[in-house]
C-alpha cells in the first residue's frame, strides 16, 4: 500500500501529515507524488505518524521496495530517498 492510499484508507489528510512533519502541504504533496525526494529523517517521522493508525505498518507498505528506491546523495546534504513516483 502506498502512502497516499494509507492516508486515504485511514481518513488522514495530506495537510495533517504536513503539519506533523512541519512542512508545507504542497511540499508533502510533491513528495508523495514522487516529484521531490524524502529525507531519511522525514521517512522516520512519516512511519511514526502512520504507526499511530496501524502499529504494524512498514516502510515497504508506504514507500515500496527499498531496493527499487533511488538514493539522492548530494555532497554536503543529508541523504534522501526518492520514492520513484509511487505514492
Amino acid at each position: 500500500m502506498a502512502l497516499r492510499a494509507f492516508l486515504s484508507d485511514h481518513g488522514v489528510t495530506q495537510a495533517e501529515l504536513a503539519a506533523e512533519l512541519r512542512l508545507a502541504k504542497p511540499t508533502v504533496s510533491l513528495k508523495i507524488s514522487g516529484h521531490r525526494p524524502w529525507f531519511n529523517h522525514e521517512i522516520q517521522r512519516v512511519l511514526a505518524f502512520c504507526r499511530r493508525y496501524d502499529a504494524e505498518v512498514r516502510y515497504e507498505d508506504l514507500f515500496g521496495d527499498p531496493d527499487e528506491q533511488i538514493l539522492d546523495e548530494r555532497p554536503g546534504e543529508p541523504e534522501t530517498v526518492a520514492a520513484g513516483g509511487r505514492g
